[in-house]
């Protein structure tokens, strides 16, 4: 019976060869974990007074609040919207990022605080948030 051989400097060359490729893969993961987008899916329906669904492309305004009334927009953006029998789809953060922290509380410990989307078309705030 005839076993296989591997010298002492093979081995110790292969075994490098593992080491640093488990290092690049732990790298590879960290960075990919380290690029996780911050943004958020929103869906609406819009409709005119009479409750009409629109259709067309608008330009909207988004903004996040901490409050339902009053307060300043902790975040804003405004996209071209494509809005189809009064459906619409949009990536919030797409155009101008999300702060890292603007789900964080106020108060460290404190539990997630709730925030309000505004909706701005054609420089009128959709209310209520």
């Amino acid at each position: 019976m005839k076993f296989l051989t591997i010298d002492r400097g093979t081995l110790v060359r292969l075994g490098c060869k593992i080491v640093i490729i488990y290092f690049l893969l732990i790298g590879l993961v960290f960075k990919l974990s380290a690029v996780v987008p911050q943004i958020i899916n929103f869906q609406g329906r819009l409709t005119d007074l009479s409750g009409n669904p629109l259709t067309g492309d608008y330009s909207l305004g988004f903004r996040i609040y901490d409050t339902d009334t009053g307060g300043t927009a902790r975040w804003a953006e405004t996209q071209p919207v494509n809005v189809s029998n009064g459906l619409f789809s949009v990536y919030l953060g797409s155009y101008t990022s999300l702060p890292i922290d603007i789900f964080n509380p106020a108060t460290p410990g404190q539990a997630g605080t709730d925030k309000w989307v505004e909706i701005v078309i054609s420089g009128e705030p959709l209310s209520p948030r």
